[in-house]
């Protein structure tokens, strides 16, 4: 059973891990907590499930991958860029961000209902680890998860893109003498936060019911692996939300599910006393 725990927390860890990196690089570019991040999560879950029927697993998936870039980019475009224009503050960003997420969740509701939905696909018999069991499915989120932030950390380090996320996060005024574009680099970071987000919706559809509000939910947790990672560091973010998976769940089967939401706060007030800026943060700029 406890090894059952773990298999349970890797899994929903990993699109945690999604949801925090891509929040990640929205932050360390705009310096404000865009929980509209959860937006995308939703609409990417919504759009995978009703295209499957009609266009299978990649044609979902490149039309979830679609409509993410696309929403980040109007979004950003038409109402964050135009704010931090006007030299708006942080507490402003933050507040609409959170009203574009309960918008387009609210859409979501009216479109579909609030009826709980699950993707109608058979399941695939996985494997029987030490006694704990992971379906087809699970294995394909952990692995495919893997490899997406493996690509996503390849970028940060080796790629002019990643260099620029870098340099704009550390110094956007020194990064402007050197002939970097942050307003490009701003789009590029909600362009690739828009590809995670949209792998996170799909492995939430593949294993998961989902509901309208399911992007606050997933972008609350990955929030707090964010913050117990480090909300300047990718790979920190990473670890950390695979922490929130391990205490959430661990916790929920010593005491009771119903406290999976509180013991993940609970987990986000300690590191915002004992070390704020994330178990592998600085105090600027931004990790690979």
């Amino acid at each position: 059973m406890l090894f059952q725990v773990f298999v349970n927390a890797m899994i929903v860890g990993s699109i945690y891990a999604l949801v925090a990196v891509g929040f990640v690089l929205t932050y360390t570019t705009t310096k404000f907590l865009n929980f509209g991040h959860g937006a995308t999560v939703a609409l990417s879950a919504y759009l995978f499930l009703v295209s499957f029927d009609y266009v299978g697993y990649f044609g979902a998936f490149i039309v979830a991958c679609l409509s993410a870039v696309l929403f980040n980019f109007v979004v950003y475009q038409f109402l964050y860029k135009r704010l931090m224009g006007k030299k708006a503050s942080k507490v402003i960003l933050l507040l609409v961000s959170f009203g574009v997420l309960i918008a387009v969740e609210s859409i979501i509701q009216i479109v579909f209902s609030a009826s709980p939905r699950r993707l109608n696909v058979p399941i695939v018999e996985g494997l029987n680890l030490f006694g704990a069991k992971i379906t087809g499915i699970q294995i394909f989120i952990v692995i495919i998860t893997i490899l997406i932030l493996i690509a996503v950390w390849i970028v940060m380090k080796k790629t002019k893109v990643g260099l620029g996320l870098r340099a704009i996060a550390d110094n956007p005024d020194l990064a402007e003498v050197y002939g970097l574009n942050s307003k490009k680099i701003i789009v590029a970071s909600f362009m690739i936060a828009g590809v995670l987000g949209a792998i996170a919706g799909m492995a939430i559809s593949l294993d998961y019911v989902i509901t309208p509000t399911v992007g606050t939910g997933y972008m609350i947790k990955g929030f707090v692996g964010a913050v117990t990672g480090g909300l300047n560091t990718v790979y920190g973010s990473i670890f950390g939300s695979y922490v929130v998976g391990l205490f959430e769940n661990y916790g929920a089967w010593f005491f009771n599910s119903g406290y999976k939401d509180a013991i993940a706060f609970f987990l986000l007030f300690i590191m915002l006393i004992i070390r704020p800026q994330g178990l592998f943060g600085i105090k600027k700029g931004i990790r690979g």
